[in-house]
């Protein structure tokens, strides 16, 4: 059973199953991820999607995008075998459908009024309505795809009956096909993802901001390949959009710093990754692993540029560093960071920990009373 389990969590990908906000925190968590939003494309845990869409009108309004529940893999099955049953599935489903968006015109406008006050009612009412419009048409088109899913699986049954070279499928037209995730404790989940810690909040939301621009500089590289994690061409590209002046204040950085991270994500192209078993997965840098180099040189920056005063130990009285010997501390916890950021090290610990270790806060530097001044990490 051991090896089994070990086995699973091995071969889990989870590069794909981070919320992308919480790995860009201060002090980076890592959790699961439980949404997507479609158009920014980020993946976001259930705290986040309770912090951007029933905390307040402003940042829903700020913040709106499609939302999805996300999962990594659709399973395909409820297939239909024939033409007669994909006509009874397809009438089935349509109905399903358009039955489902009638009463949705009651549910939203109920659930937007309960969050945000008569603005939600007043907002939610013509959605309603479009989400009704679109369902009608939607319908057809559900009619139409288990309609040809039926014929497909019933030619693919007769022509291969083994399925060595065609094999059956859950759905031919349908865009939207294995969308739905049920989730049965999906009330508890909200509830217990409620922020009332101000401070919190701030950090989430600066997090997510900062997500939002990475993702977005991210994209622009992963459209040169169709996967979404980056090849070697890929890694390429983000290097120099990282390269460029306009990208640091995109990121949040001094053009240094972002120097610095196109110089550490440029080391990737050179780096084959393992897999914990050794196995080798070639040139890979996925969406995560850019996230954590980003908030590590946003660490990098805090530490080196913070002048705060340096909190004393829990037994010995606050002494005053002087400036050179901060500087040199602020040096050595950056270089520390620096060498924590190798590429050969950070694919397996993505793949086994969900993340590497949080790195220590900035302002973690204690001063050891003795003969000499000597600045404790």
């Amino acid at each position: 059973i051991q090896c089994g389990l070990e086995h699973f969590l091995r071969w889990l990908p989870r590069h794909a199953m981070l919320c992308d906000v919480s790995l860009l925190l201060p002090q980076p968590e890592h959790k699961v991820a439980r949404y997507k939003l479609v158009f920014r494309e980020l993946k976001i845990s259930t705290e986040v999607y309770q912090l951007l869409y029933s905390t307040s009108w402003f940042n829903f309004v700020i913040n709106h995008d499609f939302v999805r529940k996300y999962k990594l893999k659709d399973w395909g099955l409820g297939r239909v075998l024939g033409l007669w049953a994909g006509l009874a599935s397809g009438v089935i489903n349509a109905l399903q459908v358009v039955l489902g968006a009638a009463l949705d015109t009651v549910l939203i406008p109920d659930s937007y009024s309960y969050k945000f006050g008569l603005r939600g009612c007043l907002y939610a009412v013509p959605l309603s309505i479009g989400f009704l419009v679109l369902a009608l048409l939607y319908s057809l088109v559900v009619f139409f795809d288990r309609l040809m899913t039926g014929l497909y699986n019933y030619l693919a049954e007769k022509l291969d009956p083994k399925s060595v070279r065609i094999r059956p499928r859950s759905s031919v037209c349908d865009p939207f096909s294995g969308s739905v995730a049920r989730r049965p404790h999906e009330k508890e989940e909200m509830t217990a993802s409620k922020i009332d810690d101000p401070e919190r909040i701030e950090n989430l939301l600066h997090a997510y901001k900062l997500a939002s621009r990475a993702r977005s500089l991210y994209n622009v590289a992963a459209r040169m390949q169709s996967s979404n994690h980056l090849s070697a061409e890929g890694i390429t590209k983000l290097a120099k959009d990282l390269a460029k002046s306009r990208t640091a204040h995109q990121l949040m950085l001094s053009p240094e710093d972002c120097q610095q991270l196109s110089r550490a994500v440029a080391e990737f192209v050179h780096v084959s990754a393992k897999l914990a078993s050794g196995a080798d997965c070639g040139v890979f840098f996925s969406f995560s692993m850019f996230c954590i180099l980003l908030q590590r040189q946003h660490t990098i920056a805090a530490t080196r540029d913070s002048g705060a005063a340096v909190p004393s130990g829990p037994s010995t009285p606050a002494k005053a560093l002087s400036s050179s010997k901060l500087a040199q501390a602020r040096k050595s916890r950056a270089e520390e960071l620096c060498r924590e950021m190798h590429p050969t090290e950070m694919y397996t610990a993505v793949g086994e920990a969900g993340a590497p270790p949080a790195p220590p806060a900035p302002h973690c530097i204690q001063v050891e009373d003795s003969g000499e001044d000597t600045a404790e990490r």
